[in-house]
């Protein structure tokens, strides 16, 4: 469906900041593209749901793909997503740095491209 409505993509869509960039967004009459790992239906048929982790290659694709097929465009893609861990970065295990630079800069990589 090609729509003449514009189209947010949100990552991080699930809770905080990005759930409620998605209401606000329905509020100013987008259509929304709301990605999170744990994100689940709205029931809103203006917000398209797309679980998956942005850190793993080839979910931005994926997500983009989808927002494209159904609403036809994107006009705003806000990058919300992402890790933070409480602590010193010295102290960062191999597995939380592949965790923070994979959401924090692949999963923008992948979308904005």
């Amino acid at each position: 469906m090609t729509t003449t409505t514009r189209v947010a993509l949100i990552t991080g869509a699930s809770q905080g900041i990005g759930e409620g960039l998605v209401a606000a967004y329905r509020k100013l009459g987008y259509a929304v593209v709301a990605n999170s790992r744990t994100i689940t239906d709205s029931g809103d048929p203006m917000v398209l749901a797309v679980p998956g982790d942005i850190g793993q290659p080839g979910v931005g694709k994926r997500i983009v793909d989808a927002a494209v097929e159904r609403f036809g465009r994107i006009d705003t893609v806000v990058n919300n997503a992402g890790i933070f861990i409480a602590k010193p970065f010295a102290e960062y295990t191999n597995d939380e740095y592949d965790a923070i630079t994979g959401v924090n800069l692949r999963g923008f990589f992948e979308v904005s491209r």
